[in-house]
């Protein structure tokens, strides 16, 4: 194993991006989900995300869900207790990614 792939493992393993989605689910009704999704899939969960049709599963691991358009207030407070989630954080890593991308190695 390379050392990139072992790196790529390790931070899979030990790393998650806590995404907050909406949707539709098989019966039709609106949902909500929590998830981790690994790094090395995040920008493939971002482009699924994106055509409107995946599997959350396929890209990390959902860590609440529940039915309607949005969780009820006392599971927000809890996943920010629990995982530090913050509603910035898509804004907060695309800007992280611009700053790292010029950075020169």
């Amino acid at each position: 194993m390379s050392d990139d792939n072992e790196f790529s493992e390790i931070l899979d393993n030990e790393i998650g991006y806590i995404v907050f989605v909406t949707g539709e689910n098989q019966n039709n009704e609106m949902c909500w989900f929590y998830a981790s999704i690994a790094p090395s899939k995040y920008e493939d969960f971002k482009q699924a995300e994106s055509s409107g049709e995946y599997d959350l599963a396929d890209y990390g691991d959902v860590l609440m869900s529940g039915s309607g358009a949005a969780p009820p207030e006392d599971v927000r407070r809890k996943m920010e207790q629990e995982y530090g989630i913050s509603d910035a954080f898509e804004q907060d890593y695309q800007k992280v990614v611009r700053k790292l991308s010029g950075l020169k190695f």
